[in-house]
């Protein structure tokens, strides 16, 4: 048989296998459906589970949504029964066909392998014999470069002996020109220090003048200064005492114009304290008013979103009844794959064989 001929014989029977998992799948809604009152009857609830009463209503609703978890758990074993049984008819069925493939496949692969092994060991042969080739080559060339560096290298040794014979004489005639120039420069220096000796005597001299002079003039600005002094003395007593008179005159005139600023201040406290109260009076009553419009406009919006809520709900049931109508089973095969995904199933290999299968039949 061939591949053509397996796959409608495949996609039949998938079809015929997948028909429990659709009726299961309807199940599912069912549950689903009576999860909203769940929901509503359970969600955010709180128990007063320190009372006996209490602690026996909150286990009551525990039994209630637990028998629904494991119903859910075993309508979902149940469904995916029938297509891990697929899948392990699918896998069966491919692994004779891949024997079968792999038993025409191999000795053609060995033919191939055999000839790329022959010309593998040709190229390598090859590249060899070149790399011989090569690598004597560049024996030959450092031979030759050998030779060369070993002749300037003698050149070399011969010029720095002859170097270092001039060096020695060149050092020889300027130790002597140093100690030439030594004996010149110690004798400058002699004679630089016997003319600063002179100088400085000479310098000291005249400093010693100079301050005799200097203190004289001292003693005469420190008479005349004294005698400003006094005079000046006398001069700041008068302009304090015009200058105290003029101060107690100044506060006088500002005493009387703080007494009146503050007067007018005060009387503007008040009459900012007047309209204070009047514009609070009138924002109370605006807020009174803006709180009742709130309110009504809340309650106006709660209608029109419970009436938007029963109108979606109307629609969502139409819906539903049509695509339940219109169903095939193509479609529910295809809603069991989905299912699985959005559970967190969709790379087991059950499912992904579903889904091939079902690409196959389409």
């Amino acid at each position: 048989m061939t591949d053509h001929d397996d796959t409608p014989e495949i996609t039949t029977t998938a079809l015929i296998t997948i028909e429990p998992a659709r009726a299961a799948l309807a199940k599912f809604d069912t549950v689903a459906a009576g999860l909203e009152v769940l929901e509503t009857e359970y969600a955010g609830k709180t128990y007063p589970v320190t009372t006996t009463a209490g602690m026996k209503d909150a286990k009551a609703a525990r039994g209630v949504i637990k028998s629904r978890r494991i119903k859910l758990d075993d309508l979902r074993k149940a469904a995916k029964r029938p297509l891990i049984d697929l899948g392990k008819q699918i896998e069966s069925q491919a692994s004779a066909i891949k024997d079968r493939l792999v038993a025409l496949e191999e000795p053609i692969d060995a033919q191939i392998k055999a000839e790329e092994e022959r010309r593998r060991v040709e190229r390598e042969e090859k590249e060899r014999a070149e790399q011989e080739r090569l690598a004597q080559i560049e024996r030959d060339r450092l031979a030759a470069e050998r030779a060369e560096l070993a002749e300037q290298r003698a050149a070399l040794e011969a010029q720095q002996a002859k170097l270092t014979a001039e060096r020695a004489e060149q050092e020889r005639q300027a130790t002597e020109r140093r100690a030439a120039a030594e004996a010149l420069a110690a004798a400058e220096r002699a004679e630089a220090k016997r003319q600063d000796d002179e100088r400085r005597v000479a310098e000291r001299l005249k400093l010693d003048r100079e301050r005799a002079e200097l203190d004289l003039r001292r003693a005469e600005q420190e008479r005349q200064a004294a005698a400003d002094a006094a005079a000046a003395a006398e001069a700041r007593a008068a302009a304090d005492a015009a200058a105290q008179a003029e101060r107690d005159r100044l506060d006088a005139i500002a005493q009387e114009r703080q007494d009146a600023e503050r007067a007018a201040l005060a009387e503007q406290a008040a009459a900012v304290r007047a309209e204070s109260a009047r514009v609070e009076a009138i924002r109370a009553e605006q807020e009174e008013q803006a709180e009742r419009e709130r309110a009504a406009l809340a309650k106006q919006a709660a209608a029109e979103q419970a009436a938007r809520d029963e109108a979606d709900r109307i629609a969502r049931e139409r819906r539903e009844a049509a695509e339940v109508a219109s169903a095939t089973l193509r479609d529910a095969a295809i809603e069991v794959v989905e299912r699985f995904d959005s559970w967190g199933v969709a790379d087991e290999l059950a499912a992904r064989k579903l889904a091939a299968a079902i690409r196959r039949a389409s």
